[in-house]
């Protein structure tokens, strides 16, 4: 005679397992949304992608972080989430980076109209997406081997590895990038837009009578020298290039202004240029509107990174 045992079987829901769990998506959601926060400039893709997936491996790290202490730190912790509430946070979260990802594309394109560059299209959302969750996935990756290796090697070793690891950050892969982005900044800076025309009025820097000469107010400063040529206010620029260092800028600037005849209206502005020198067109002109021809308008383009 055989006798047969029926044992419980567990229904283990295979969908919600698989889930990440309601922290997990809480948190990189979030950080994702944070990232795609209304920006000062227009955000290239491959700017977008790094910020975005940097902030998300950091929302997942903060969840894994949470998930993982110390049993006797998790003694006050609610209950746990049921498994069933996975997917609509999941969801929910994927709803709410939709959501920001139209604001934020609707806010980049506003900025890249008002300083005159091409706007974004879907192509640069779909790098953005791509990079960011490569980056992200490798970020995280990364996080758990090295998780792994210090606890195979040890406090004193993996120390040894950071410090050798900062040192040829120091000295190599920090020098690297900076040349790589000052070559990227000069590249821009003398990219020549043929449809504007040299001011011919000696209230405007980059005309003849102009200490500061046309090519030397780099592409953003000729943009808002030109912008004013058709009014008579004054408008005075002194570009990275038409000095050699910052205080020669400066001094540059103010003699440029009080040779424009700026110091004697009876409004003066100074307009502080982001880092490529751009300075917003629509801000100035609402102050030429503003004040009509009684006004004066002085930039100068701050420190810039140095090709060697």
């Amino acid at each position: 005679m055989t006798a047969v045992i029926d044992r419980p079987t567990a229904n283990v829901d295979v969908a919600a397992v698989a889930l990440p769990r309601v922290l997990t998506s809480v948190a990189v959601s979030s950080m994702v949304a944070v990232s795609l926060a209304p920006s000062l400039l227009p955000r290239s893709a491959v700017v977008q992608a790094i910020l975005t997936g940097l902030l998300a491996a950091l929302g997942w790290g903060f969840a894994s972080a949470w998930h993982h202490r110390p049993r006797r730190q998790r003694a006050g912790d609610p209950a746990p989430s049921r498994e069933s509430a996975r997917l609509p946070v999941l969801l929910a979260g994927a709803v709410t980076v939709a959501a920001t990802m139209l604001l934020a594309d609707h806010w980049q394109d506003s900025l890249r109209v008002a300083m005159g560059v091409p706007t974004v299209g879907g192509g640069h959302w779909a790098q953005v997406v791509v990079g960011a969750a490569a980056i992200a996935l490798i970020l995280a990756a990364g996080t758990r081997a090295v998780a792994a290796g210090v606890r195979r090697l040890g406090a004193a070793r993996s120390a040894a590895i950071v410090a050798a690891l900062a040192v040829a950050t120091q000295f190599w892969a920090g020098p690297a990038l900076w040349q790589s982005r000052a070559q990227a900044y000069h590249a821009a800076n003398a990219t020549v837009d043929t449809s504007l025309r040299q001011p011919v009025s000696p209230s405007i820097s980059g005309s003849p009578d102009s200490l500061t000469s046309w090519d030397s107010l780099g592409a953003q400063g000729r943009k808002f020298v030109s912008a004013g040529a058709a009014s008579g206010a004054v408008r005075t620029y002194a570009g990275i290039d038409s000095a050699p260092d910052q205080d020669g800028r400066v001094r540059l600037a103010v003699r440029e202004l009080e040779r424009a005849g700026g110091l004697a209206k009876s409004t003066i502005v100074v307009a502080v240029p982001t880092g490529s020198g751009w300075i917003d067109g629509n801000a100035a002109q609402g102050l030429e509107q503003r004040f009509g021809d009684d006004v004066a308008l002085v930039g100068c383009s701050t420190r810039a990174p140095r090709a060697g």
